[in-house]
Formats: C-alpha cells, sequence, structure tokens
C-alpha cells in the first residue's frame, strides 16, 4: 500500500523524462480524486503484474544449488516419482476437455483470463474461476490416483507429497501438450 501511494505521488507529481508531472493531465471533467484513484489502481495492478524480483533464502535452495541434496530423499523422489507422472497423467485425462484446455491455453500457451474470456464469450472473472476449479479438480484427481496406486492414507500421502513438493521434474507444460 506504501508503494502504491509513493509511487502514484511521484508520477502526479514529479517530471519523469522530461515529461511534466501528469498532474497536468488532469482536465477538470471528474473529481480530482476519483482521477488519482484510477492512476493508484493502474500502479497499483502493475506492481502486482511484475514477477517478484527477490530471491528467496531458503537452505533447501541453496543446499540443491551446492549439490547436497539428502541421498534417501533423492531415492524416495526417484522411486515414486513414475507413479506421480501416471496419477497426474490420468488426472488431467479424467478433466472435461474445456478444463484441460483452459489450462493449456492459459499455462502452455500463456493467455491471460481476458484473452480466454473473449474466446469464450465470457467475462475474465469466470474463466478465472473456471480455472481455478480446473486446477483444484487436476490436484483432487492426482491425490486420489496416487493414493490409490501405492495404497496410501491421508498423512502417508501428504507427507510424500511433501517429499516430493517441488522437486519432481515433471513439466506441466509437457503433459499438458501431450493430454
Amino acid at each position: 500500500m506504501d508503494e502504491v501511494l509513493q509511487l502514484t505521488r511521484l508520477r502526479l507529481l514529479v517530471e519523469e523524462g522530461g515529461r511534466a508531472p501528469r498532474l497536468t493531465e488532469y482536465a477538470g471533467r471528474g473529481p480530482l480524486r476519483r482521477w488519482a484513484e484510477a492512476v493508484a489502481l493502474g500502479i497499483a495492478l502493475s506492481l502486482k503484474r511484475k514477477p517478484d524480483r527477490s530471491t528467496p533464502l531458503d537452505d533447501a535452495l541453496i543446499a540443491a544449488d551446492l549439490g547436497a541434496t539428502d541421498p534417501e530423499l533423492e531415492h524416495i523422489r526417484h522411486r515414486y516419482r513414475p507413479a506421480f507422472r501416471a496419477a497426474f497423467t490420468e488426472a488431467l485425462a479424467a478433466l472435461a476437455p474445456r478444463d484441460r484446455n483452459l489450462l493449456r491455453m492459459g499455462l502452455v500457451q500463456g493467455l491471460g483470463v481476458e484473452s480466454l474470456g473473449a474466446l469464450h464469450q465470457v467475462h475474465a472473472s469466470t474463466v478465472s474461476r473456471w480455472m481455478a476449479k480446473a486446477r483444484e479438480a487436476l490436484l483432487e484427481h492426482t491425490r486420489q490416483g496416487l493414493a490409490r496406486r501405492l495404497a496410501l492414507n491421508t498423512s502417508q500421502l501428504d507427507s510424500l507429497l511433501r517429499v516430493l513438493d517441488g522437486s519432481l521434474e515433471i513439466s506441466l507444460a509437457s503433459l499438458l501438450k501431450e493430454g
């Protein structure tokens, strides 16, 4: 919030690269407050879209970069990776064609919800809800398939997924292209 306020002040009141402060562009056709709120909203949205440039200081990431991974964990990952891939592929196939296509177009082709909404002739928020439901269904079907394949109860499955988290060399994009 503070960053948005500061950037709004800068944009409205400070000259940028030879360009006059934006406040000089205010034509007086509506309340100044509403105009300034619109500028602040634009700044907030642009900040939200920017990728996070900070690097988390996580011991696991540092250990992975140094090649100092735990051999036991690597063995577990290697052992269960095929079962996870099979469960994920099965879950992907179980999705409705629209959901599979939405995930493919959004994640592989990089289309935003606005573009997908225009394509399906619905509002972007509807597409966002569809994609959230598709991701939830994909996760739930993957969990069920993995539990069934490995005969695991819920706590065992949760433990295994924590071990596998972030370390599976499965490309979601490649699986979606295949599916």
